[in-house]
């Protein structure tokens, strides 16, 4: 059973509403609610501090809840450790994020944890400005990618061989570390009167993220453009890095998918230029097999499988 399939068998078994099933956050009285949990094991890169990875893991379900289109309040963290510093750089890392965001940290949970690994939940929750789940794409909307995307290829091959940190600039590889997704475009999207029909964001994959909406929402997505940000294009030329597919792995960069309805297609840009957040009009959506197709031709799903500890 894939990490998706045993996440949906997962929501309905405990009971999460058949409408929230395939959203990356519910909404409830007014509210958008995300949580979001990592070992570290399997997600904290060689580079990072315990701090840098607390910091991900509280803007990974940030990002959630901005993808359904929510206004970031409120977070929770439980952290399991090894050692007590260790679990407190993990919540000060988050704690920093809370404070990068403008939200607030109610409290948290502290353990020991003797597997020789530290794990770290986070629990994020939101105003609701709208509702954007992954199901709602309909034929005719056009689809955007709301912030960066490429510099999770970059983290992968750094992965693969570390002199390849040697040739990222401190910027970029910041990101990596402490990522920055378009946490506050939900409100200028609200504000400029043009909400997205449906929102995911990228942590597993590119790919993946366009395959997920695909799926839930039934239908094609026709993709026109795998670009990487315009900052880390010459890095991943140099890299040899700077093919579709390599973009279409890239994980982790909290990029938003958004399906929009096409008359307001310039609205949203619009909203997005007001907000600073870089955003291109990427394909479009058809009735069809659900499926995703980049010129004309159909795209591998690929995204990160944490049971299976690699891209499948």
């Amino acid at each position: 059973m894939s990490e998706r399939d045993a996440a949906l068998e997962a929501a309905r078994a405990s009971g999460v509403p058949g409408e929230c099933v395939e959203s990356d956050s519910c909404p409830w009285h007014g509210l958008l609610a995300a949580v979001d949990g990592y070992s570290a094991a399997e997600s904290r890169l060689p580079w990072m501090t315990w701090r840098d990875w607390g910091w991900k893991a509280a803007v990974a379900a940030a990002s959630d809840v901005a993808a359904s289109g929510g206004s970031v309040g409120a977070l929770l963290v439980s952290v399991g450790a090894p050692e007590p510093r260790v679990g407190v750089e993990v919540a000060a890392g988050v704690g920093e994020a809370a404070a990068w965001m403008g939200a607030t940290v109610l409290g948290g949970d502290m353990n020991s944890c003797r597997c020789g690994d530290a794990w770290v939940d986070v629990t994020v929750i939101g105003r609701r400005l709208y509702w954007s789940p992954r199901w709602a794409a309909r034929p005719g909307d056009v689809l955007v990618r709301a912030g960066p995307l490429g510099y999770g290829v970059l983290a992968a091959a750094a992965l693969k061989d570390e002199n390849v940190l040697d040739l990222i600039p401190g910027n970029i590889l910041d990101y990596t570390r402490r990522p920055r997704p378009p946490l506050g475009l939900p409100l200028a999207l609200a504000l400029e009167g043009c909400p997205p029909r449906a929102g995911v964001d990228n942590s597993d994959g590119w790919a993946e993220t366009l395959w997920l909406m695909a799926e839930a929402s039934r239908v094609r997505l026709l993709i026109d453009s795998l670009d990487p940000s315009s900052d880390v294009r010459g890095i991943l030329e140099a890299l040899g890095l700077l093919d579709p597919l390599a973009v279409a792995s890239s994980a982790e960069d909290y990029t938003l998918l958004l399906s929009i309805d096409s008359e307001s297609a310039e609205c949203a840009l619009s909203a997005c230029r007001k907000a600073g957040v870089e955003c291109l009009v990427v394909g479009r959506v058809e009735r069809g097999e659900p499926g995703v197709y980049y010129r004309g031709k159909p795209l591998p799903r690929r995204g990160w499988d944490s049971f299976a500890s690699q891209v499948v």
